[in-house]
């Protein structure tokens, strides 16, 4: 079964999250992001729950739950179950079935109705990644591959955008030229990674040199560089012989430097893959 991808508004919207651990405080600190209306009940919480409570962030009760907690006149937007009892955690979830309130279960997705994908907020720009709750550590990991490779200057980025769009909108702008117009003020740089492909084996490459090969828009490569390295890339890479084997450049570098900045310029992430170390053995 696969969970649907929807972003709802939380803004001021009551939220109950039963437990005081750890489990509960990373979930908090993610719902705090958006803004929720957030009560805490558990007879026992970290300092750091407390604290956020006695600052009037959030709303706790030191107490064990209660039925009426959830069934209550003003209903909640959502609940969330995260002690370290089972059958508390089993019990709530019926409760929010009845009742027809949206409910997660921290470690128990078949009582889930929904469940917290892994979360890259930058300004207004919000990335979820989800794996229906079978494997949270790919989806950390695909996360954080976003976070590396975007910019951190999204909130000007996503400023700049809103401006540029609602001027077309006001100049009546529409179809291709638009659509043409928003892309070149998306990508209007690119970066560029210089990396060395080790000894030749893709097994002794670095972790962070696989990533940026997976990713890359370019990958300008020389002789020494192995097939099975370059499969790692997207297929809709665009990958560029330098040459660089002994005797015969294909490429000069001044060239190389120019076609790295052209592409670049032209908003593309750039890869320039050398063998072995490129600080060593390379410019």
């Amino acid at each position: 079964m696969a969970y649907f991808p929807l972003f709802i508004k939380l803004n001021g919207k009551k939220v109950l999250l039963v437990g005081g651990g750890r489990v509960a405080y990373r979930k908090l600190r993610l719902l705090m992001q958006f803004e929720a209306d957030i009560m805490i009940i558990a007879p026992e919480m970290i300092p750091e729950i407390e604290e956020l409570g006695g600052d009037g962030l959030i709303k706790i009760r030191k107490r064990e739950f209660k039925e009426s907690d959830i069934s209550g006149e003003d209903p909640y937007a959502m609940a969330i179950a995260a002690t370290d009892d089972r059958d508390i955690n089993k019990r709530i979830a019926e409760i929010c079935g009845r009742l027809e309130i949206p409910v997660n279960v921290a470690d128990d997705a078949k009582l889930c109705s929904f469940i917290f994908p892994s979360v890259y907020k930058n300004a207004d720009l919000v990335c979820a990644v989800s794996t229906n709750g079978k494997i949270p550590g790919l989806s950390r990991y695909v996360r954080e591959i976003i976070e590396k490779e975007l910019p951190g200057n999204m909130e000007k980025k996503i400023n700049r955008m809103q401006h540029v769009r609602e001027e077309l909108k006001r100049r009546g702008i529409n179809g291709e030229l638009k659509k043409d117009i928003l892309h070149e003020n998306i990508a209007d740089s690119g970066k560029v990674y210089i990396a060395g492909a080790g000894p030749g084996n893709p097994e002794y490459m670095t972790l962070r040199t696989a990533e940026i090969i997976r990713t890359a828009d370019v990958i300008i490569y020389d002789n020494l560089i192995e097939k099975k390295v370059l499969e790692n890339a997207k297929e809709e890479s665009e990958k560029i012989y330098a040459g660089k084997s002994a005797g015969r450049h294909s490429m000069k570098q001044e060239d190389i430097t120019a076609l790295i900045v052209s592409k670049a310029k032209s908003g593309k992430s750039v890869l320039r893959l050398k063998g072995g170390d490129p600080f060593v053995f390379g410019r």
